[in-house]
Parts: structure tokens; sequence; C-alpha cells
């Protein structure tokens, strides 16, 4: 009996889910993290602290706390931040040019603010605690089920809450001072805090953050499926749906009776997920996500049912007005200046021509997030109007800290990848699935991938994302040093 119980806590019951909760406070602090990292940026600060206590109080005991691969390289990328910015804060300065550091002070870049920014690279410390925390198979799926969940709440959010807001905002006037303020949106103040249309306040609720949350829970979803070993589409391609190997598929042994919800629930959460990604009318972490959701699929759905499958989460994004419009302002982002038929320049006006001058002038780097709007209008006017980065998050770190930046970032990631890359090549004899095996790779590559066109590393509400993604990558390395007990 004794076995059995072990076995299916291994296999990821509900009971092993969260058997370790009472016994270490640390594991409980950080499912809470991984969970409200979904949906609630102080709550997952605050749990991550927590948990980050309590961990460091064992690890003093039983010496197993380890920065890491990963860590490693967020320690080199926040190292170089520091002596950058905090270079730039005392040249800038009277006192920087009295003594020839600088040849004149510039007052539109935000030397000594940038520096006072640091402690948002500190965030990072989730790597090594998730690295910590995730130590044997039935806390690593319990994390897959916590993101998961955190990503139906946030879309249950958008999906349900954010339409009749959106009507509210435009058409309730004349209500309380309290609930005036309460509908009123501070990036809409050209309108009065008001947003003019209905289409226009279902765009303005949907935010990046939310997005790119959405976007990790899918694929979070889509890892989950793929290792549930239960296929509900007929096709046999991995399971027969009856435990049985499907035709052309490896052994997997024996599937347990609690392994994870069914297919046609883990489907079912998917598709409301990723409901509620296209209603953040977001395009950059729908497409990516729908492109990785896909790859991660790909392993056990036919190509033709994947292609049926992006095609209908397609038709409905260009079926609600407001993604449509997202979709079509991709004009605004391949256009150099603004004219009759584009508002302003974009994206190709900021990597061809902002990111060069702003480099001629700061070859070095002008330090972390020190860049201004004012200073990227000033390289050059058509630039799209209030943004204090460039929607890059290698091209950001070339302006914050010149060849540099780029060179240690590349480091830090390919850091990550090589440890999510041997998770996944190692997770057969780890005792993970396949497609659960995936899921650091997976969330990471959309991270990154999504970070090319859009700035999102220090990002504070998707830092818990990367770290998350890190950690778990970096699973092998407390089972290989046998320390996985609790």
């Amino acid at each position: 009996m004794a076995e059995e119980g072990e076995n299916r806590r291994l296999a990821g019951g509900w009971r092993g889910v969260f058997g370790g909760v009472r016994a270490d406070p640390s594991w409980a602090f950080f499912l809470v993290f991984a969970f409200s990292g979904m949906v609630s940026l102080p709550l997952a600060r605050a749990s991550m602290l927590l948990s980050l206590v309590f961990s460091l109080a064992d690890s003093a005991v039983r010496r197993r706390f380890r920065l890491t691969q990963p860590g490693f390289g967020w320690l080199a990328y926040f190292v170089l931040a520091v002596v950058v910015s905090g270079s730039m804060a005392v040249a800038n300065t009277e006192w920087g040019v009295a003594h020839g550091l600088m040849p004149a002070v510039d007052i539109y870049i935000e030397s000594a603010r940038g520096f006072r920014k640091l402690p948002k690279l500190l965030w990072f410390l989730a790597i090594p605690l998730a690295a910590l925390q995730v130590r044997d198979t039935g806390r690593f799926r319990t994390v897959l089920r916590a993101l998961m969940a955190g990503g139906c709440v946030l879309a249950l959010v958008v999906v349900l809450f954010h339409p009749p807001l959106a009507w509210l905002q435009v058409h309730f006037h004349g209500g309380p001072g309290w609930l005036d303020r309460w509908l009123s949106n501070p990036a809409l103040a050209r309108w009065g805090g008001r947003p003019p249309t209905f289409q226009y306040a279902i765009s303005a609720l949907g935010t990046m953050h939310d997005a790119q949350r959405l976007m990790v829970a899918l694929i979070a979803a889509c890892c989950a499926i793929v290792g549930n070993g239960e296929w509900g589409m007929g096709n046999g391609e991995w399971g027969t749906g009856n435990g049985e190997r499907g035709p052309g598929t490896r052994d997997r042994g024996p599937r347990t009776e609690d392994r994870g919800p069914g297919n046609g629930r883990l489907w079912a959460v998917a598709a409301f997920i990723a409901l509620g990604l296209v209603m953040t009318c977001k395009r950059g972490p729908l497409v990516v996500g729908i492109a990785v959701s896909a790859a991660v699929l790909s392993k056990c759905v036919r190509w033709w049912r994947i292609v049926a499958l992006v095609f209908l989460v397609a038709a409905a994004a260009l079926a609600v007005p407001q993604s449509r419009a997202r979709i079509l302002d991709l004009r605004n982002e391949v256009s150099f200046s603004d004219h009759e038929i584009v508002k302003r320049g974009g994206r190709l006006l900021m990597w061809t021509h902002i990111v060069p001058a702003l480099h001629a002038e700061y070859p070095r780097g002008m330090g972390f997030r020190a860049l201004t709007a004012i200073k990227m209008h000033n390289a050059d006017w058509h630039v799209e109007k209030n943004r204090t980065h460039v929607h890059s998050v290698p091209l950001q770190a070339f302006v914050d800290f010149g060849w540099a930046g780029p060179a240690v970032w590349l480091l830090w990631m390919a850091l990550a990848f090589m440890r999510a890359a041997g998770l996944k090549r190692a997770g057969a004899s780890l005792g993970l699935s396949s497609g659960e095996a995936a899921l650091p790779l997976a969330a990471l590559s959309a991270l990154v991938v999504f970070g090319l066109v859009e700035y999102n590393l220090a990002d504070a509400a998707v830092v818990p994302l990367y770290s998350i993604a890190m950690g778990m990558a970096c699973f092998p390395l407390y089972i290989s040093a046998g320390m996985c007990e609790n």
C-alpha cells in the first residue's frame, strides 16, 4: 500500500500535489507565487519573498541553495547593469562634466532614475528559488497545474469582466465620484479618461502583461495535453484513450488513473485560455503563443488538425473587431514616418534609425532604463509618442549597455536554453512525460521570441514567468545531486 501511495504521488495526483505544503512552508509560498504570477503582481512578489526567506533558512542547514547556470547569467547581466548605470549616474552630473566624464549634462536621459530602477532585476532571484523548489516530479506537475489555474482565473476576468466594464466606461456617466474615478483610465487622458468607443475600451483594458501571462498559460495547457496520455480526438497517435499504445508510438508504460485531468477537460482549459488571449487584443503574444503551442502539440496531434486549430483561433481573432484592428495596425510598425496612410513611425523606425543614433551618442550605453520619450523624439520626431524603450530586448540592452549588453544577454539566454533543452531530452529518465519536460523550453522560447519585438525582460509582471521557466529548466540539477527529498 505504501508503494502504491508513492506511485500516486509521483504520478501527480491531487493528494501528492499538496502533500508537502504543511511540512514545507517555502513550497507552499512558492505555489502561491506560481499561481499569483498569472493574476496579481503584489501577491506574487510577497509570496516569492516569503518562499525565499524560508528557503534560505532551510538551506542554511541543508546547504542546497544553488545559483544555477541561468542564475549565473542573470548575475552577470545584473553586474553589468550596476557598473554601466552607476557610472552614467555619476558622469551625467555637474561633477561628472567638471571632471571630463561627459561633455555636458544630458537632461533628456534619466541616468539617476535608471540606476534607482536596478532593483527590478533583483526579482530574478526567483530563478534559483524555482530551481530549488521544483525538485521532484510531483512538484514539477504541481507548478504546471498552478500556471494553468492562474491562467484560467485571468482568462475568466478577461472574458467575463472586461466587456461589461468596457460598456460602463463608454456609456455610464454622472455617477458618484469614486465610481467615475474607478471607471477612468489614466492612459486615455485625451478623452477625459474615458474611451470613445466600446471597441477602444476593450482594447485598452487588455494589457500586454495579461497577454503574455495567458500566452504562457496556454503553452502550459498544451504541454499538459501532450503529457496526459488520453486522446479524445480519436486519432490514436499517442495513446488510444484507454491506456494502450497508439500505432507507431513509443511505449510510455501503464497509464495511471490520476495522471491528470481528463483530456477533454484539458482541451477545454486550453480553449478558454486561448479565448482570453484573443480578447486581450494583443497580436504579438497571440501569434507567438499559438505558434509555440502548435509546435508542442505536433508531438501527438496530426498536422492537419493543428492547422485546423490554428485557423480556428485565427478566425476567432479576426472576428473580434478589436483584434482585427490591432492586426491591421501592423502597417504602422513597419513605417518610417507619418503621412495620410499611417499614423506614426513604429518599430522599424526605432530599430533602423533611433537605435543607431543613440548608440553613436553613447557607445558604452546610457544606463539601465535611462532612455526617455523626449530623447527618442529628439532622435527622430516621427516615432510614436510616450515610449521609453525600443520594443526589443537585445536592442534595448544595446542602447542601455553598449555591445556588452546583447553579448551578456545572449550568454544568459544560452545558459537557460541549454538547461531547458537538456531537460527536454532527459525528461523520460527523470519521470516526466515529453510534454511536461518541454514546458520550460516552450515557455522560455515564447518569452524570448516575443522579447525580440517587445521589451519584456525587466517587465515586473513578466519576470515571474521568465524566472519559473528558467528555474524549472534546472530540474535535473537537484535530482542528480540527490537533493530531491522534501
